[in-house]
């Protein structure tokens, strides 16, 4: 039971750190390269995360670290 409560806070928190990363690279002016090269993905990685949402990608993207 802990396990799956320590799980819904970390995706959780992953989603919430997805969309802060997305609205500061907005602010920011990244472009897609660079925030691609920033979070160590390649591009298509990272414009499938960002088109997607974070539920369908963070969990095989960052949780997995």
């Amino acid at each position: 039971m802990l396990g799956e409560v320590n799980s819904v806070t970390a995706q959780q928190e992953a989603a919430a750190l997805f969309r802060a990363s997305l609205s500061l690279f907005e602010k920011w002016g990244v472009t897609d390269e660079q925030a691609a090269m920033l979070l160590g993905m390649e591009l298509r990685v990272y414009r499938r995360w960002k088109g997607q949402g974070a539920a369908s990608v963070l969990p095989s993207v960052m949780l997995d670290c």
